[in-house]
């Protein structure tokens, strides 16, 4: 179901979208009314042209791997629970192929109220649709291209090495976050003291705080704050670490 989205100014004088067509400019912002409120939709290439350009010969395909070269989306392919859902005659049905929107819910203003949940797999670093080493390499880094993907001082932190005291699983899943992180709020990344293993794991509710006390928050909502983070210099004065910063903005809003 398409969805009205924000377009902000500054779009138009973005230098990486810029190098790209106009018909895939306006691919890119189609793309955004198809999406979920995480900024995910299925990766179907003759669907996405019968919606957005119904009267006009564009090579959707090409359009998506162009804006995935920039580093403005991601096609991957992933596992889904499709039971309730329809998927093209070609498509296996545990596998859904998709398209996440690169800082999609950094620049939307999402109506959690009315939106569903996505229905759709996370991306998970693997299996992309289109290889494209350039595009690998950044989204791994965690670097890239343009403001959007740096802090206030240069280069971003790189993902920590495995902490002994938890599982590989464990250690998998913080270095996604801090990959999410690292895309999505550079600003916080750098603050003095960097969310820890230990911190990440007491806020999902995995291990007790100092006072022995148990903290779920869920990571969902450990994003959206991050997001909101991001941009608040009050907050980013104030605290010294994100996990602080977390902490007050979820008891301030519970």
């Amino acid at each position: 179901m398409a969805r009205i989205r924000t377009i902000k100014p500054d779009f138009f004088k973005n230098e990486e979208i810029a190098e790209l067509t106009a018909m895939y400019r306006l691919l890119f912002i189609g793309l955004w009314t198809q999406a979920d409120r995480e900024g995910r939709l299925e990766d179907r290439p003759k669907r996405i042209k019968a919606e957005l350009f119904p009267y006009d010969n564009i090579d959707i395909d090409k359009g998506l791997n162009e804006l995935q070269a920039k580093g403005f989306i991601v096609r991957y392919k992933g596992n889904a629970n499709v039971s309730d859902r329809i998927l093209s005659p070609e498509q296996p049905a545990n596998e859904v192929n998709c398209i996440q929107i690169l800082t999609f819910t950094k620049h939307q203003k999402i109506d959690r109220i009315n939106e569903n949940l996505s229905q759709l797999p996370e991306y998970q670093g693997e299996n992309t649709l289109v290889e494209n080493k350039s595009f690998n390499s950044l989204v791994k880094a965690g670097e890239g291209k343009g403001k959007e993907r740096k802090g206030k001082e240069g280069d971003l932190p790189q993902a920590a090495e495995n902490d002994p005291e938890f599982s590989d699983e464990q250690n998998e899943l913080f270095r996604k976050f801090q990959g999410w992180m690292l895309k999505n709020t550079p600003t916080v990344v750098k603050m003095e003291k960097p969310l820890t293993i230990k911190e990440f794991f007491v806020l999902r509710g995995t291990i007790p705080n100092s006072n022995g006390k148990i903290v779920s928050i869920t990571k969902q909502e450990c994003q959206d704050i991050l997001l909101s983070i991001e941009n608040n210099k009050n907050y980013l004065k104030k605290f010294r670490s994100p996990y602080l910063c977390i902490l007050a903005w979820h008891k301030r809003n519970t």
